[in-house]
């Protein structure tokens, strides 16, 4: 399937890869900690690929949208990867909370996430 997302090209470099110049949330953020740090290091060249493809995922799933452990189970990937690419793209406006909650694999409610309108 084909993403319908179309970056206006007045964006920021939210889904470009980062070349140094990038801050939070378009690059990876820390918390000032050394293994912060290093982790956000290493996930810089890789952030902005699976941004867009957890946005491209939640567009295609349209007003069902996803929950981050939907996502994390779609794509194999842990929570912390998940979640971290989900509040950047929360905080872009690309996502929005839906108000609507779906039950995790532990059974907790979570939010579920939709494409800001325009993008879906």
């Amino acid at each position: 399937m084909t993403s319908h997302f179309q970056p206006d090209r007045f964006q920021p470099s939210l889904f470009d890869p980062d070349h140094g110049h990038a801050r939070y949330p378009d690059a990876p953020g820390h918390n000032f900690r050394d293994t912060s740090i290093a982790a956000a290091e290493h996930m810089k060249p890789k952030a902005a690929a699976i941004r867009l493809r957890v946005l491209a995922e939640i567009q295609i799933r349209g007003s069902t949208g996803a929950t981050c452990d939907e996502l994390e189970q779609a794509f194999g990937m842990s929570h912390q990867t998940v979640s971290a690419r989900l509040r950047e793209l929360n905080l872009s406006g690309h996502v929005l909370d839906s108000e609507q909650r779906r039950k995790t694999r532990s059974g907790r409610n979570a939010i579920v996430w939709v494409a800001r309108e325009g993008q879906r």
